[in-house]
Formats: structure tokens, sequence, C-alpha cells
């Protein structure tokens, strides 16, 4: 009896202090599971306005030079 009453106590330590260690890290953490990712990359969001900045100047710089780069590439392809 002595033996099972040992073990019985060891069990309740154990789960005494898995309960403290779970205590613990739940009063530690800010009780929002976002704040514990790592946000040091880009967003798809950050990469969409990249994209939306990009198309932008595409448009822009065809709107000046379209013509001119039109006829560049006639020459260009014109003497292959």
């Amino acid at each position: 009896m002595k033996i099972l009453n040992r073990n019985v106590h060891r069990f309740i330590q154990i789960i005494n202090k898995s309960m403290h260690d779970f205590k613990k890290e739940i009063a530690t953490m800010n009780y929002c599971p976002v704040s514990r990712l790592n946000n040091d990359g880009q967003t798809l969001g950050e990469y969409i306005l990249i994209l939306l900045l990009i198309a932008l100047v595409v448009i822009v710089v065809l709107g000046l030079f379209g013509n001119r780069l039109a006829a560049l590439y006639q020459v260009v392809a014109g003497s292959f």
C-alpha cells in the first residue's frame, strides 16, 4: 500500500507542476495568438500594393512613350 500511496503522491506532484507551468505560460501570454507570430516579412496586402504601384508606373510609361517604343521595336524587329 505504501508503494501505491507513493506513486499516487508522485503523480499528484507531476500534475501540480504541470498545471503550475501551464498557468505561468498563460500568465505571460498576451492573450492574442497573433502577437506570438513573427511579423518580420511582408504581408499579402503589402505585396498587392507594390504590384499596383508597378502596374501604375508601367501604364504611365507606356502612355507617355508608347508610340516611340513601338517605333523602336519595329526598327529592332525589322533588322532581324
